[in-house]
């Protein structure tokens, strides 16, 4: 999972929220496949 989990996760996760809309759940579950 090296490439799904960049120096710079937080910052690719909040583009995607912009990008699509992430919902909370959608998030929660994105960071729980992340562990």
């Amino acid at each position: 999972m090296t490439m799904f989990n960049p120096p710079h996760a937080g910052m690719l996760i909040t583009d995607v929220i912009e990008t699509k809309g992430i919902t909370a759940l959608e998030l929660s579950s994105a960071m729980k496949l992340q562990d």
